[in-house]
């Protein structure tokens, strides 16, 4: 069975910085998400409760509009986003714009 569970916390922006790739300046994008709370299927939250309990996850964003968001997870020896892409693209996310929500997580028996 699919069980939605919702996450909830905030997004800090990080400083932009200027780098050159591949002979192109590029402008690299980093936000962390920080999130501190659940709430469960049913509607039960469930609190970090502590600091040790919160998490923290690192994105760098490549391309965002408002059909496509396209982010790298960066790795723990990461030198910069050209090296981040990991073995055939594994730690890219790609999140697409969805126009009906809710029918299609009906769909997948996840609303």
């Amino acid at each position: 069975p699919n069980v939605r569970n919702t996450l909830q916390g905030s997004i800090i922006e990080e400083k932009s910085v200027e780098r050159e790739v591949m002979g192109a300046s590029i402008t690299e994008n980093k936000v962390k998400f920080m999130y501190d709370s659940m709430f469960d299927g049913l509607g039960k939250e469930i609190s970090a409760g502590k600091e040790d309990n919160v998490r923290y996850v690192d994105l760098n964003i490549l391309y965002a509009d408002e059909k496509a968001l396209v982010c790298v997870v960066p790795s723990d020896n990461s030198k910069g986003i050209d090296d981040d892409f990991g073995d055939n693209g594994e730690n890219v996310l790609l999140f697409l714009k969805e126009d009906d929500l809710d029918l299609k997580l009906d769909q997948l028996r996840a609303s």
